[in-house]
């Protein structure tokens, strides 16, 4: 029994599961719209991150859907959001310059691969890079001693760090500040520090890739850098500390409010001269 497929967003991610169990489409009830009465019904409890349950089926998915003719092999990747408008990179031109074309990580989109993709895709990957949420726990068909990179804020639900353990990841957390302060934790776009990424990468790499390139690319890279960072000042901490500041003193609203007040009153004195 499932519910119909325009209200179940994960259909692309059971229907696939199902299939490997052999269940169906003649096996499978849509829920209709007005519900429905039945007089038997078995409900399965939520097994949680139980590892005696959680590994072994992702082991069966990993063995049932693998193909060794498989073509996309991709050593380091970046999964982007660029489909999403939640919880997505502020700077994300700056991180995708720096992780695609310097540090060599192909950038994927998840919702554009199949389930069977997926999961061929994940198992060739030495390096995962990815902002914390739904993309990035398709870690869990990656080898075990991968290494994976979050990008996530401060607050954030744990989920993803009991994964890591439970599928014997190397993982690395760089934590990121909002690029507002109003921002939340599900919709807030991350400010990607980008000399902490390089430091981050060279780590997950086990050597500082930088002297591994050419010096063309060497200085290049830090010029990007510098300038980056030099951008990042004058815009996170100056400009949007004034912006905040506005807001929260409500200048911008009281400074509104009279410019209407002024034009109100010119509009009205035209009117009557």
């Amino acid at each position: 029994l499932l519910p119909s497929k325009d209200k179940l967003e994960a259909y692309g991610y059971i229907k696939p599961c199902l299939d490997s169990l052999g269940i169906t489409d003649s096996n499978i009830i849509e829920m209709p719209p007005e519900g429905a009465r039945f007089s038997k019904l078995i409900m399965p409890s939520h097994v949680k991150l139980r590892p005696d349950v959680v590994v072994p089926a992702i082991m069966s998915l990993k063995e049932y859907y693998y193909d060794p003719d498989f073509d996309l092999s991709y050593p380091y990747l970046y999964i982007s959001r660029a489909d999403s408008g939640l919880r997505d990179i502020f700077n994300k031109k700056e991180a995708e310059t720096l992780l695609c074309k310097y540090f060599k990580f192909k950038k994927i989109i998840m919702q554009d691969l199949s389930f069977k993709e997926k999961i061929n895709i994940m198992m060739r990957a030495d390096v995962l890079v990815a902002v914390e949420g739904s993309s990035i726990t398709n870690c869990i068909f990656m080898r075990e001693d991968a290494r994976v990179l979050s990008f996530r804020p401060f607050v954030f639900p744990s989920l993803q760090l009991f994964l890591s353990s439970l599928f014997k990841l190397e993982t690395y957390y760089q934590i990121c500040d909002f690029s507002c302060a109003e921002a939340t934790w599900y919709s807030g776009k991350l400010v990607v520090d980008m000399k902490k990424l390089i430091e981050n990468i060279n780590k997950m790499m086990g050597c500082d890739k930088l002297f591994r390139i050419s010096f063309s690319e060497r200085f290049f890279i830090r010029y990007f850098l510098f300038s980056t960072i030099i951008k990042e000042y004058f815009y996170f901490k100056i400009i949007r500390k004034i912006k905040n500041f506005i807001l929260r003193r409500k200048i911008l609203r009281y400074f509104s409010f009279f410019i209407l007040n002024v034009l109100t009153k010119i509009s009205l004195s035209r009117k009557y001269h």
